[in-house]
């Protein structure tokens, strides 16, 4: 089998069973197949929606390294790079627009953040408090809450399917 056709077959499978497995399953292969096809960028977007909060600033770097070492990025660094691709995915992270109820607790412009698997969790949370509430106006504030979270996983499946 020659490398097209073995991503050609991870491609197949990845569409075919991309409503079966779990959004981060389907982000893990997207980005396997965009590092297969070179596509540094892509692959890169992908890191960041599975990637978890915290942890060590270098192992991130040593990502962006392991992804870029064998490319040529037209003569802009890894940092500038990587800069570039994190303000993108800023913009994919950030609400359309957040209500009124929520400005005050979110505010306009913040991010939703955390890996795939994170806000998938806390939109659950999010959906069990509201169902939990006694009174109107928290339980209000919650499902506004969660459509944020849900916009935002909305967005990333979209992502990883295209």
């Amino acid at each position: 089998m020659t490398s097209i056709e073995h991503l050609m077959e991870l491609t197949r499978q990845a569409l075919d069973e991309f409503e079966s497995v779990p959004l981060a399953a389907s982000l893990r292969r997207a980005q396997r197949i965009a590092r297969l096809r070179g596509d540094i960028n892509w692959a890169q977007m992908f890191q960041l929606d599975l990637r978890p909060h915290g942890g060590s600033t270098v192992w991130r770097r040593t990502e962006a390294f392991e992804i870029l070492k064998t490319e040529q990025l037209d003569g802009i660094g890894v940092d500038v790079w990587r800069s570039q691709i994190g303000e993108e995915w800023l913009k994919e992270r950030t609400p359309s627009k957040v209500e009124e109820p929520l400005q005050d607790i979110f505010g306009d412009g913040q991010l939703v953040g955390g890996s795939i698997d994170f806000v998938i969790r806390h939109a659950a949370g999010l959906e069990l408090a509201s169902a939990t509430a006694d009174k109107p106006w928290p339980k209000y504030q919650l499902e506004l809450r969660r459509e944020l979270d849900l916009e935002i996983i909305e967005r990333t499946t979209h992502r990883a399917f295209t």
